[in-house]
């Protein structure tokens, strides 16, 4: 992903230790602006027009944010689309209803301990190659919940 933004013009700066971390990189953008950056690899889920995080780290992004005055940029590297998308925190944050399969989603929706943004509300940063989404799929589990998977036969 550093790779990507850089190509963008942006400078990026990581953390030299191999520690727990805020976010994941602190960057500075074509246009001069320093943000925080953080990337999940995580998937849109199935049934629904969306991707998530867990509650948890959607508030301490926040608080980062208001602590340091920075804007959070969220990232997601979705194995499955091979692409990587994603919007501000505060952009991400913003009440959006759309009807999708005739029913009316409003996010940023909170559903058992995970938030989730609308797709539409991405946009674009690159394409993942195919032998980066060959290896992300030997790492990555999904933790979204399927309610159909805790169902009793």
């Amino acid at each position: 992903m550093r790779d990507v933004l850089i190509s963008k013009g942006w400078h990026i700066y990581t953390y030299a230790a191999e520690q727990s971390h805020p976010v994941d990189m602190i960057a500075i953008t074509d246009n001069g602006r320093l943000i925080a950056v953080e990337v999940k690899c995580k998937s849109a889920r199935i049934y629904y027009p969306d991707t998530g995080i867990d509650l948890n780290d959607y508030y301490a992004y926040h608080d980062f944010q208001s602590q340091h005055n920075l804007p959070v940029l969220l990232l997601f590297v979705d194995n499955n689309n091979q692409s990587v998308y994603g919007n501000y925190l505060d952009h991400l944050s913003q009440p959006i209803t759309i009807v999708y399969n005739n029913r009316e989603l409003t996010y940023p929706l909170i559903q058992n301990r995970q938030v989730y943004f609308a797709l539409q509300t991405m946009q674009h940063y690159a394409y993942v190659p195919a032998n980066i989404v060959a290896e992300l799929n030997n790492h990555t589990a999904s933790n979204y919940y399927n309610p159909s998977a805790s169902k009793e036969v």
